[in-house]
């Protein structure tokens, strides 16, 4: 049995929405769960687990339409879906009532169900979120059944608002496959236990790759593998500069280092190295440089520390020196203050003249 596994879409969530990118990024993440529709189509995937949280928040009837319109486009896949702690199925939701039609399954909320899918031969069990959090371990007690076939648990959780279940208990459950959904970054937790993470990164915390999870079952094996398929990645850049370097020449190299490596990405941006002591960093107009959604200047000025004690050792700059380097601070601790005390103080020493 082929199979495909996705969770945490979050679909009509408008990420980094007040950056120049925010609009695209809310159809991103529309065209990559119909790439997945796609991906299933081409593979002839039998069964697309969804592990909650499809939609950012309980879902319109209008939603649901458009979601059910995309997944009948389907060609022979089973689609069993449960709804997550964003789109929790309560009271008065537009889950409840929505007829999905063939092929689609729902799980319902409050209880757990067992659904028996006989084209597979294949058992799923779960239930939906009925609020936005759980704080008991609804999994503790589930097992496999004994009826012959395969046996799926669809989760949604792993934190303790929800669904805190106890790791070491869940991989040692007997199931063929334990679908997750909740945490973000895509992992594998067991021969048969991964968590696909988000379709789409969906803020700048979430770094790396993003995607779902396509599987092979079958009575003689288990195949597992992640499929890259985000539209665009959050990657932390590091830029070292020296104090030579004009502004120009900082922005040209931030712009080629983005460009290798794609200019599409949203950048978290750190400077670091030497600045020239007369300068400071412009960080706003080097955001220009790209999608950057971040950059933090941690660059330090270019001080010649013997020059400038020698220069003032009959003054208050040098005896501040020779107090800051007598005292008893840790390396980059004491580098940070005597920069920002010699900073002030030579500042106000040239304001004076």
């Amino acid at each position: 049995m082929k199979f495909v596994h996705i969770a945490d879409v979050h679909m009509g969530m408008k990420p980094d929405m007040h950056y120049p990118w925010g609009k695209e990024r809310e159809r991103e993440i529309e065209d990559t769960f119909y790439r997945v529709i796609e991906f299933c189509n081409e593979k002839k995937a039998e069964l697309l687990l969804i592990a909650g949280d499809l939609f950012h928040k309980q879902p319109s009837a209008k939603q649901l339409e458009q979601i059910g319109y995309l997944l009948s486009k389907l060609n022979n896949t089973e689609v069993v879906i449960m709804a997550g702690n964003h789109d929790y199925a309560g009271y008065g939701c537009a889950y409840l009532n929505y007829n999905w039609g063939n092929r689609i399954h729902f799980l319902e909320p409050g209880k757990l169900q067992k659904i028996y899918l006989s084209s597979l031969h294949t058992y799923i069990y779960g239930q939906s979120y009925q609020q936005n959090n759980i704080r008991e371990d609804i999994y503790a007690g589930i097992e496999p059944g004994s009826e012959p076939g395969f046996h799926i648990l669809l989760a949604h959780g792993g934190d303790k608002n929800n669904v805190p279940f106890d790791l070491v208990k869940m991989k040692k459950k007997k199931f063929d496959y334990i679908a997750l959904g909740h945490i973000h970054k895509p992992q594998r937790l067991s021969e048969n236990m991964a968590y696909s993470g988000s379709l789409e990164p969906l803020d700048k915390t979430e770094t790396g790759k993003h995607g779902f999870i396509y599987g092979e079952l079958d009575d003689l094996g288990f195949k597992l593998q992640f499929v890259d398929a985000a539209s665009r990645r959050y990657i932390p850049l590091e830029l070292v500069i020296d104090s030579k370097m004009n502004y120009y020449e900082i922005f040209d190299l931030l712009k080629e280092r983005i460009r290798q490596n794609g200019n599409r990405n949203i950048y978290l941006v750190k400077l670091k190295g030497k600045r020239a002591i007369d300068s400071k960093v412009d960080t706003n107009r080097l955001m220009q440089a790209g999608n950057i959604i971040e950059l933090i200047d941690q660059t330090e000025p270019d001080y010649d520390y013997d020059e400038i004690y020698h220069e003032n050792k009959n003054n208050i700059i040098g005896l501040y020196l020779e107090e800051a380097k007598n005292a008893e601070l840790k390396d980059t601790v004491k580098k940070k203050a005597i920069n920002y005390g010699l900073e002030a103080l030579l500042l106000s020493y040239q304001e004076q003249k």
